[in-house]
């Protein structure tokens, strides 16, 4: 693909991501074709790597298939000088409740409880959820 076409496509999907930022929460996904479009939000999702194959079985620093072979260590807890935050942990921000459900180098992922039946996530910056969340659930 030219530049010409990789360019008119940025421009193409920008107004759509636009519109799915504005509109959706960050779980949901737009799927385009010459003759439909559709609207997706993951319900539920279970990741592993352990069954993808690199350098003759073993994990190594490639990408196969797309995918990163290095194993990466689980991040479970991260710690400020204020406190320690772990996975499991709720927190509360306005009126809304979540659980840290992802640890990562640059973002946080909440679990919102929203209905006892019905939850979405939020994703946000490390620095944006100690500015906002405050934990709801210590032990007195």
């Amino acid at each position: 693909m030219d530049s010409e076409k990789k360019s008119e496509f940025a421009e193409a999907a920008e107004p759509l991501m636009k519109w799915l930022e504005e509109n959706c929460h960050p779980h949901t996904e737009a799927m385009v074709g010459c003759t439909h479009a559709r609207l997706v939000e993951d319900v539920l999702m279970f990741k592993t790597e352990k069954y993808i194959e690199c350098c003759s079985g073993t994990k190594a620093d490639v990408k196969v298939w797309g995918f990163p072979c290095k194993e990466e260590e689980e991040i479970v807890e991260f710690s400020t000088a204020q406190e320690t935050h772990r996975l499991g942990q709720k927190y509360k921000c306005g009126g809304e409740i979540g659980t840290l459900d992802e640890i990562y180098e640059d973002e946080i992922h909440l679990y919102l409880d929203v209905t006892d039946d019905d939850s979405q996530g939020v994703a946000m910056s490390r620095d944006d959820f100690e500015r906002d969340w405050e934990r709801c659930d210590r032990e007195e």
